[in-house]
């Protein structure tokens, strides 16, 4: 989280790929992101992650879409901050839906990887 916060996520705007239930989207909004959204493939957080937006307070300022990057890129929105946390490794074919620059405008990624290994971002 201090990598995001660190550089600054005032008034900014989140892009989640992969954001389950949306822990992070509302702990980056609670440290002065504008707004968050959140990219799913599984219906099966919804109804915590509906419960969870209750009770932050947060609901108006986070969008809950079900998109699969790797089939549907285009629908992809821009944001200040993206954010993956163990989505790529998900897919066979990592390289088809890693994320693309056009969609940020600005900021910078953040690939959080699994204990041991480095991260590029």
């Amino acid at each position: 989280m201090s990598f995001l916060t660190d550089r600054g996520i005032q008034n900014a705007s989140v892009l989640e790929i992969g954001g389950g239930v949306g822990e992070m989207q509302i702990e980056l909004l609670s440290r002065g992101a504008r707004k968050a959204t959140n990219l799913e493939i599984s219906r099966g957080y919804e109804t915590e992650a509906a419960a969870l937006l209750k009770r932050s307070g947060m609901a108006d300022r986070v969008t809950r879409r079900f998109v699969d990057i790797a089939t549907s890129p285009e629908e992809i929105e821009s944001a200040d901050v993206v954010v993956l946390h163990r989505v790529v490794c998900c897919y066979p074919d990592y390289e088809r839906c890693s994320p693309r620059p056009p969609v940020m405008r600005s900021g910078c990624w953040r690939f959080p990887t699994r204990p041991g290994t480095r991260s590029a971002g």
